[in-house]
């Protein structure tokens, strides 16, 4: 078996070169030649070791049996690289068209040269968006482009170039297909010595601006090179992943994404104003060097306009700015924050103007942030979250949580939270009947079949198509249910709700088109409340539909059940309802 790599620096890909004969050099990707074992790609690192490159291999790129060999090709991120030897040559992927291979690299560089040609495309159709939107606001910008991503740097009004670089990294399976997802790294300060606090001061100043001001969910990434208290880089991830794009939502993506970075430079240079590089150790505040001393354990800068505070032991940052300029108040004007109990933890409810956010705290987390609020006797905070990092801003302070509070863990705190729901309410109302009132008010029971769909897990909203006997397609209710892929990310899709309020049996004849009105409105599945009983022939029906829909339906008795673990719901409707305890 032969394993080669696919090695991408920025445009460049590297090559080895084989054999020179009649003027013609012959090119092959690195590889190396390996036997049947566990560890084969070591053997692919240990070669381009020698080549003076260092890489990960990532996935497989292309497989293929030519004269009874398996033959391998590895996609690869280049970690660090230096002067290359004479056995390898960086070539411009543009130039892969005119160098001969072997014949076993010869479909594969065919591969490649139509994958650069995608990608060449991409990448200038966000340029051309970049610089149309760069040029209506007056912005000095300089790009830089790769095989997998776009990165625009902004020229500042005072000559140098903001702390933001605005990257867009992207793959693609063709041009009708490609994934994005955004980032903004923080370019690398020019102060003298450990730049840790200016890594964290423009990170998180602009994660909790984009949290308060721009509704944005991101997580911050940090790089440390030598020991876990000093940063060397930092990048904030959007998390959002824009997928299944072609060419032109493409750059309706970029253009969104673009105009809100631009604002957001401006507002963050507008609400921060600038910052010294000069370092300045009488700065330091007594009392946060006392509560934070541990030499071992801590960093410590000071500025003259900020200081830095960090104790590993107990996992917090403390940013003091008192530039004269910040103001955390102007962050805050529409930002509220409420704490809900759970079983293994704690829910942060966020809302910024008119979005809901939810964030995940453990007890754990929930104990660190409560010591440091009683220690420091923090009052008049407001608590800020996004995906890996909580603030409390008080003052001119910001104290910052590193920690796990994604949404994904929200989901699973509310299923518990939901379970205990239901187990209470089955000990205090285990004993109530339900007969309905019939004739049974049609909008009363849509509504009641609202209210309880709502208490359902992974159910986002439920939303009441209009009055009865308005022409509704067969919608009674558009019920909006969150999906988990495999990956641990959530999606939301549509199922089409139908309520039939007949004390006698639903059969077939009462539902029709289900399959058409599905599709039209391009539903994830079908949901069927009825106050009586189904037909057998209506079961047999939805059965078959469940095959390939999320389909699902409430007779008399699941709905009394459902009654009977959510009480409260059914006190609201005695107009349709007997109850009988």
């Amino acid at each position: 078996m032969i394993i080669s790599a696919i090695i991408r620096k920025e445009n460049e890909i590297l090559l080895q070169k084989v054999s020179e004969t009649d003027n013609q050099i012959i090119y092959e990707l690195p590889n190396v030649e390996v036997p049947n074992s566990n560890n084969q790609i070591d053997y692919l690192v240990e070669k381009c070791n020698k080549l003076n490159v260092t890489i990960e291999v990532t996935n497989v790129f292309y497989e293929v049996e030519i004269d009874n060999c398996i033959s391998v090709v590895y996609n690869s991120d280049l970690i660090s690289y230096s002067a290359t030897n004479d056995l390898a040559f960086w070539v411009d992927a543009k130039e892969l068209k005119k160098i001969i291979f072997t014949k076993r690299y010869e479909d594969v560089v065919s591969k490649l040269v139509h994958d650069y040609d995608i990608a060449y495309t991409i990448n200038n159709e966000i340029e051309q968006v970049v610089i149309d939107m760069s040029k209506a606001l007056g912005s000095k910008i300089k790009c830089m482009s790769s095989y997998n991503s776009y990165s625009v740097f902004v020229e500042s009004s005072y000559g140098s170039y903001c702390p933001f670089i605005f990257s867009i990294n992207y793959k693609f399976e063709s041009e009708k297909n490609i994934e994005v997802i955004q980032s903004w790294r923080i370019t690398r300060m020019y102060a003298e010595g450990d730049k840790t606090d200016l890594y964290v001061l423009f990170a998180n100043l602009m994660s909790i601006s984009l949290k308060c001001l721009f509704k944005q969910n991101v997580y911050i990434d940090y790089l440390s090179l030598f020991d876990n208290l000093e940063i060397n880089a930092a990048s904030i991830i959007f998390n959002k992943t824009d997928k299944y794009l072609d060419i032109k939502k493409l750059k309706q993506v970029v253009e969104q994404n673009y105009g809100i970075y631009i604002f957001a430079l401006f507002y963050f240079e507008r609400l921060i104003g600038s910052f010294s590089l000069i370092s300045d150790d009488k700065r330091f505040i007594s009392q946060y060097i006392d509560y934070f001393d541990d030499k071992e354990k801590c960093n410590y800068i000071s500025r003259e306009e900020h200081q830095y505070y960090f104790n590993y032991e107990k996992g917090v940052s403390l940013i003091c700015i008192n530039n004269g300029v910040f103001n955390g108040q102007n962050l805050l004007k529409k930002h509220q924050w409420k704490i809900v109990d759970g079983i293994d933890g704690k829910i942060l409810y966020q809302i910024d103007g008119e979005e809901e956010s939810f964030n995940y705290v453990s007890y754990y987390d929930w104990e660190r942030i409560v010591k440091v609020v009683n220690d420091m006797g923090l009052k008049n905070y407001t608590i800020v979250c996004q995906e890996n990092h909580l603030y409390i801003l008080e003052k001119n302070c910001i104290w910052i949580f590193e920690g796990n509070f994604s949404k994904y863990w929200v989901e699973a705190e509310k299923k518990k939270i939901l379970d205990r729901q239901s187990l209470e309410n089955k000990i205090l109302h285990f004993n109530r009947n339900f007969k309905w009132r019939f004739p049974v008010n049609p909008g009363r029971f849509e509504e009641l079949i609202a209210d309880l769909v709502e208490t359902e897990n992974m159910i986002q909203s439920v939303r009441l198509v209009g009055k009865v006997n308005n022409p509704d397609r067969g919608r009674d209710l558009l019920i909006y249910k969150n999906y988990m892929k495999e990956e641990g990310e959530y999606y939301t899709a549509l199922i089409i709700g139908q309520c039939k309020a007949y004390e006698k049996s639903v059969g077939k004849s009462h539902v029709r088109d289900i399959r058409d009105t599905l599709d039209f409105d391009n539903a994830e599945g079908y949901f069927l409340a009825v106050t009586s009983s189904m037909t057998t022939g209506l079961i047999d029906q939805l059965i078959k539909l469940k095959e390939n829909r999320d389909v699902d339906w409430w007779t008399e008795r699941e709905i009394f059940k459902k009654l009977r673990q959510n009480s409260y719901i059914a006190d609201r409707y005695l107009d349709i309802l007997c109850i009988e305890s």
